[in-house]
């Protein structure tokens, strides 16, 4: 085995030992980068993320596998986002539109860990005769009763939310998202 490289498999064969002397599995992979950064003068990103499930947790060193959402995409229509989780604290806002004459307002939400959408009413000073979420490909879901959410549609289309307003049945949309 050529010199150089029996010198960096005898360093890398050394790092385990070192990161239980230095306390720390960051320690050993700072080290590693940097025998691999005089051994061949690389310049890489360290690396946070191994394949598309795995998150290496900076302070601890151990991978962190999130859960797989409860449905995506298609099977997530019909469903509640509340309760299966989607409106969680990934999910983000798209667009907003209130009623014409004002009161309330519709949002359209977006969650891509499930890849769904829905029309979320905001500012319910009223509860406007009608408000729903569509997608491109036609299919909606209504608001009402006691929810201030609608069912989710399929994410993966674009969507608007709508609200019809209570003075003229003038109906507003957001954009497509």
């Amino acid at each position: 085995m050529p010199r150089p490289i029996r010198a960096l498999v005898s360093a890398v064969l050394a790092l385990p030992a070192l990161a239980v002397i230095l306390g720390s599995a960051t320690a050993h992979a700072a080290t590693a980068a940097t025998v691999a950064h005089t051994a061949f003068a690389v310049h890489a990103p360290v690396v946070t993320e191994i394949g598309p499930k795995c998150i290496i947790n900076p302070a601890t060193g151990q991978c962190y596998v999130p859960p797989p959402p409860p449905c995506y995409g298609s099977s997530c229509v019909g469903k509640n986002p509340q309760t299966l989780g989607c409106a969680g604290g990934n999910a983000l806002n798209e667009g907003t539109v209130g009623a014409i004459g004002g009161g309330a307002s519709v949002t359209l939400r977006y969650s891509p860990w499930c890849g769904a959408k829905w029309a979320r009413l905001d500012g319910e000073s009223y509860w406007p005769p009608g408000w729903f979420v569509e997608t491109s490909d036609g299919v909606k879901a209504y608001g009402g009763g006691a929810l201030t959410y609608t069912e989710m549609l399929n994410g993966t289309e674009k969507a608007r939310a709508c609200i019809q307003s209570e003075a003229n049945g003038g109906l507003n949309c957001t954009p497509w998202f």
